[in-house]
């Protein structure tokens, strides 16, 4: 609510918003922290599209749980976020009563348990890792080294001590 009355000298305006576009939904899905902070060219904006639609998406929707903040007022009237509930968001959605107004037409409540329920957590972060190696990869080389050392999940991806990590 814009511009409501009530907010006194803010004028309405949201303080604990970003405004920063730039990042803008890399930043809010985690998108950053997992294909790196550094230039991605425009020819490969296709390729990560995808994979933000096949495989980022889905595995954040539906596998990767993220706290549920809690707001406690003390007696001074100062706000403290509390994590006491872990959940998908798919989970979070599901809690919202009638729930199935806020999908789209297309979409069941049936299909998307269906999806959540096709791959255990695990399995659904193995392979979107393997397909983000894979769509790395395909840059060949046009991504900086630092964009490539991405922590990796899974088998075989402990790097050792000798490589500077305790």
């Amino acid at each position: 609510m814009r511009g409501a009355a009530g907010f006194g000298k803010f004028g309405g305006r949201n303080l604990r918003r970003t405004h920063d576009d730039v990042a803008g939904e890399l930043d809010r899905r985690g998108g950053r922290k997992l294909m790196g902070y550094t230039h991605i060219p425009a020819p490969h904006a296709q390729a990560i599209t995808t994979f933000f639609q096949g495989h980022l998406n889905p595995y954040l929707n539906f596998h990767r749980p993220c706290g549920v903040p809690e707001l406690i007022v003390n007696t001074k009237g100062k706000e403290k976020r509390v994590y006491r509930w872990y959940a998908t968001p798919w989970e979070i959605l599901r809690q919202l009563p009638d729930v199935a107004s806020h999908l789209k037409a297309e979409v069941t409540i049936a299909t998307l348990d269906q999806q959540a329920q096709a791959k255990s957590d695990t399995q659904a972060a193995e392979e979107m890792q393997a397909a983000k190696r894979k769509l790395f990869s395909s840059f060949q080389g046009s991504v900086s080294q630092a964009a490539m050392r991405l922590p990796l999940v899974g088998p075989g991806t402990q790097k050792s001590k000798q490589e500077g990590r305790p």
